[in-house]
This record gives C-alpha cells, structure tokens and sequence, in this order.
C-alpha cells in the first residue's frame, strides 16, 4: 500500500539495506499528500464493484465521509460487504443505499467497526494471524488456533472474499498476509 508500516520485517529489513548507500538525491523521501479530486476517488467504486448499480446517494456518502482519503474509500466498500449492504449473491451486485451518518468519521473509526462486525471465526482467524510471522503459514495457524484446517479455511475463504487477506503466490507452503498494515492491528 506504498507505506513503510505496512511491510514484514524481512521486507522492510532488505528495503533499508537496499536504500542505505544510496547517494542523499537519490535517498527515499516522505511526501506529504493531500485529499485525492472527488473525480479521482469516484472512479474507485466502478472498479471495486465492477458493472454494480449504485442506488442514489451512495457514492456521495462515501466520497464525503472519505474527505479525500482512497483507503477509506476501499475499507468503506469492504465494511459495508462485511455488514452485507453490498452483495454479489449471484452475477449481480446487491446494493443498499448508505447515508454519509452510516458511516463513521474516520478510517480508525471504519477499521474498528469493521473488525467488530466480523463473525467470531474471521475475527479469530485474523487476530491469531496478526501475532504469527507475516506471511502467516496455514499450518500454523492451524496449530496456534488448535482448530481443524476445514474450519480455519472457511474463516480465510470469507476474508479473502472482503479484501482482508490475500494468499502469498510465491509461498513455499500455503500462506496468507494482509492486505494491508492496518488490518493486521484490528
């Protein structure tokens, strides 16, 4: 996700060593971003929900309670999947309409009502994994958590289907990691 945070250690270990000899013009520098257009952030929402037919307001509600933010529209989305408002039942999206008050003001605050949103399973799956090594291996887990592997991939089946983690392609076993640094502290 382009931020520092977000990376395991071995990953931010190896960009540190990778960047320390750099001469300073070439060094890797902050930049401070503003809120990304309107127009930049609705173009978001076609892309999530491919082909979906946004019921009036929703779009707006979103992109006002974002205030320029494009993570909060992605974890808006995901949040309102998990609270079932968006569906895809079948070939179709089912939408609800949303009003900018359903939505809380801040990405802190959407991630902490997403996480208690979250059936106990996914909710026990995704707090086991954030204290294993990132990418968390399924045997693992499965060992920390002292559940069966049907169990604990029906759990990893749902995150996956919101957005929260993703599988590891190059993983010599089969191994998951999260989307991104924050959803690894809810």
């Amino acid at each position: 996700n382009g931020d520092f945070q977000s990376l395991d250690s071995g990953r931010a270990a190896a960009l540190q060593k990778l960047t320390q000899g750099l001469p300073s013009s070439l060094s890797p520098k902050s930049a401070v971003l503003g809120p990304l257009p309107r127009k930049g952030l609705a173009s978001m929402l076609p892309v999530m929900l491919p082909g979906a037919a946004l019921p009036p307001g929703f779009a707006d509600a979103i992109l006002d309670a974002s205030g320029g933010n494009p993570q909060y529209v992605e974890e808006a989305v995901r949040c309102l999947m998990l609270a079932r408002k968006i569906e895809k039942p079948g070939s179709n999206w089912h939408v609800e309409r949303v009003a900018r008050e359903d939505l809380p003001p801040t990405l802190d605050d959407l991630i902490q009502r997403m996480a208690g949103s979250l059936p106990k399973d996914e909710y026990d799956v995704l707090s086991h994994a954030a204290v294993l090594d990132w990418p968390f291996e399924l045997q693992v887990l499965q060992e920390v958590m002292g559940h069966h592997k049907p169990r604990i991939l029906d759990a990893i089946d749902r995150l996956r289907l919101v957005g929260l983690i993703r599988p590891v392609p190059e993983a010599s076993r089969e191994a998951f990691e999260f989307t991104a640094g924050h959803t690894r502290s809810v």
